[in-house]
């Protein structure tokens, strides 16, 4: 537990320790504070960062240094998303309450004027520091928030991932103990600025379906409104409105994410109603767990549908990012969006995106690469060469036709219903996508816009099919087989639910037998060549390295029988090959 003073201090009287911009209190020593993610993995962190010439958000380099769970989470990219969606103004001054090891910070640090970080480890504070080396606009502070008197001098506040453990350090009832850190985040605040809170859902539907609660590790433990003594606290969303509203704060806006906030891939606002959007087309299953005790108990991709259609889903969602004001401000403005999703780890860098759902002046889709970088770019002049794309398009009402591959894991014949789906999908190709050629071999030849025609990027409308987002186009013209071994990866085999059986049986052969469904000569010698072009497209796109990801993932596979999908924050961005690299060496 930090020092508690009886006298309050201003961030002024903190003293500077040399050479760097850690700020600590005018007392001689300063006692630990018990949060940590254990000496070893701190060490090593702290490590890594010294190490690095690149610290930013977006480093390959720290991408490199990730080999665990811990090093991951603080190392990875994604951890920022939650506000790389907001609109918040760049030349702001922040305070950030409670820094950890620096992840946000450093987001903060290259994207908005002033930092101030206060963080309560001085062992944290020390990595978090490296973490924005060369950021001359962040200062960081060791000390428990509650011994400080803010002035009222910032635009932004920031509390993420950090509310939730105001029970634990602030000697008061639960309830009264949370609206007691955010009174003191208000005090930091201008009379226009605005708190930014990111924190879990209790009634997550992750919890729901088999996750132990994120910081306590038991079951069900936010659902039964942690029965436990002196424990965390985290709300459901009217819980968390009613919360900030005893706070003082009137204008308040709710951002669920998925699969959490920690990595959060998809962010949904509270613009439109959930049954008329299919916004469970934007979430990835299953969800993350952070203890080693992860069950499933239904499947996830299914029940969000049902919670969409009913027009509950934002409800259930596993974290919430919220933007909270006492007065309007820009900050806190309702958002001309719907729903976003950010493609980050493992690509490389320049093929990063965010695509949004936009309202006005009617429904579409809008993308753009984080990076900022031209319209088109070139990934792979191998096998095929393949041209990354971002742009503009329609938005289509339906669902995304891998909820078939879906429902068909609960059928009575897996094999045939997929035959049925694939028959539908291949008709499709050929009728537009053709062009009337074909290889060597014999195989038929389609444009190259097809390469990203896949279960997961076709819209089921009625009895039409709509394909969407076609970021990844082929130069010329392509093998049919190749576009269905590409849709078999990733649609079938990779979307297979821990928990459910099917009788798939060797992957290969299973590849080979659907194919061979369409393309009778198709053989092994073909399926190889297969592989190899999918290896050299990875190779161009992502950035990845196998070894880490089998330790990342180990465990989670391990625990189901003999095969359970990995964490999805990893594994639902991973090349086809190292997917059944993966799933072959847990067989």
């Amino acid at each position: 537990m930090a020092l508690k003073r009886d006298v309050l201090m201003y961030l002024s009287d903190f003293e500077c320790k040399e050479n760097t911009r850690l700020y600590v209190p005018p007392q001689k020593k300063l006692l630990n504070f018990d949060y940590s993610d254990g000496g070893r993995a701190e060490k090593y962190l702290l490590r890594m960062l010294q190490e690095t010439q690149d610290v930013s958000c977006d480093s390959e380099e720290l991408l490199k240094k990730i080999k665990d769970w811990p090093s991951y989470y603080h190392l990875g990219q994604g951890r920022a998303n939650i506000l790389r969606v907001l609109k918040l103004n760049s030349f702001s001054k922040v305070l950030e309450l409670g820094s950890g090891c620096g992840a946000i910070s450093r987001y903060l640090g290259e994207n908005f004027k002033f930092i101030d970080a206060v963080e309560g480890s001085y062992n944290r504070a020390k990595i978090a520091n490296e973490r924005c080396k060369r950021l001359n606009n962040v200062r960081f502070f060791c000390s428990d928030i509650n011994d400080i008197d803010f002035l009222p001098s910032y635009d932004i506040v920031t509390l993420i991932g950090v509310l939730e453990y105001a029970p634990l350090y602030i000697a008061k009832p639960r309830y009264e103990a949370c609206l007691s850190l955010l009174n003191q985040a208000k005090t930091a605040l201008k009379n226009d600025g605005a708190l930014v809170i990111a924190i879990e859902n209790k009634i997550g539907m992750k919890y729901w379906s088999g996750s132990a609660e994120d910081h306590t590790g038991r079951f069900y433990d936010g659902i039964h409104g942690y029965p436990h003594e002196k424990t965390v606290l985290t709300f459901s969303k009217s819980e968390m409105q009613k919360l900030l509203q005893d706070a003082g704060f009137k204008y308040i806006h709710f951002y669920h994410c998925f699969p959490d906030y920690k990595f959060a891939s998809t962010i949904f606002s509270d613009v439109g109603q959930d049954e008329d959007l299919y916004l469970h087309n934007w979430i990835g299953v299953p969800f993350r767990d952070y203890s080693p005790y992860r069950k499933h108990l239904f499947h996830e991709g299914l029940a969000l549908r049902s919670l969409s259609k009913a027009g509950l889903l934002r409800e259930f969602a596993n974290s919430f990012t919220v933007v909270a004001s006492q007065h309007e401000s820009n900050a806190a403005l309702k958002p001309d969006w719907i729903a976003k999703k950010i493609t980050g780890f493992p690509r490389r860098t320049e093929y990063r995106c965010m695509t949004t759902l936009k309202t006005e002046p009617e429904m579409h889709i809008e993308k753009f690469r984080t990076s900022n970088s031209n319209s088109t770019k070139k990934a792979c002049q191998q096998s095929i060469s393949v041209n990354h794309f971002e742009e503009e398009s329609p938005w289509y009402p339906g669902d995304l036709l891998v909820f078939d591959v879906y429902e068909s894991f609960f059928g009575k014949d897996f094999q045939n219903r997929i035959i049925e789906i694939f028959e539908m999908f291949f008709q499709h190709l050929l009728d537009n996508y053709a062009t009337g050629n074909a290889d060597e071999e014999g195989y038929a030849m389609v444009k190259g816009n097809s390469l990203d025609f896949r279960l997961s990027n076709i819209v089921r409308m009625e009895q039409n099919l709509q394909p969407i987002d076609a970021e990844w186009v082929a130069t010329n013209e392509i093998p049919a087989d190749y576009v269905l071994f590409r849709c078999i990866c990733s649609d079938v085999i990779g979307t297979q639910y821990p928990g459910i059986k099917t009788n798939i049986g060797s992957y290969e052969k299973f590849t080979l037998k659907l194919i061979k469904h369409f393309f009778p000569n198709y053989n092994r010698k073909r399926h190889r060549n297969n592989v190899k072009i999918s290896k050299e497209l990875d190779s161009s796109m992502m950035v990845f390295n196998p070894e880490t990801i089998i330790k990342l993932t180990r465990f989670d596979l391990l625990r189901k029988m003999g095969l359970m999908k990995p964490a999805r924050a990893v594994y639902d961005k991973l090349p086809e090959n190292i997917r059944l690299y993966i799933k072959q060496m847990v067989k």
